[in-house]
């Protein structure tokens, strides 16, 4: 059964993988997946093939700081642990993210008002 898609805003810089302020920023990003999925009256965690899109609105000078794949990697672990079954180690920002079929991802400039905006929807094949 589909499921309807979840609209995601987290507001402040992304933060990188392995960079300053990525734990605070995955916190974030789990904090308002989490809140945007209750919301939504997800009854259950994700479980079918899905795409996730995410527009990083960054700020002029961090557009070409920062690589898109490091910007990735802690958005997606707050954002499965959010809204998929836990992963088996045990581990905070651990999830069962295999749902994830395909990732659209793209950096934009936003110099006032920086921001992280995801969607998962159900994955369709093309």
């Amino acid at each position: 059964m589909a499921f309807s898609p979840l609209l995601v805003t987290i507001l402040g810089e992304p933060s990188v993988w392995i960079g300053s302020g990525e734990k605070e920023w995955k916190e974030k990003v789990f904090a308002a997946s989490r809140k945007s999925f209750e919301a939504g009256g997800y009854s259950q965690p994700v479980g079918e093939d899905c795409t996730v899109e995410l527009n990083f609105y960054l700020s002029r000078p961090r557009l070409y700081q920062l690589d898109i794949d490091n910007l990735l990697k802690p958005a997606i672990d707050a954002l499965g642990t959010a809204i998929f079954h836990p992963g088996k180690t045990g581990r905070q920002y651990d999830s069962e993210d295999v749902w994830i079929r395909k990732i659209v991802a793209q950096k934009l400039i936003d110099d006032s008002n920086p921001r992280l905006e995801i969607k998962v929807s159900p994955w369709a094949e093309a």
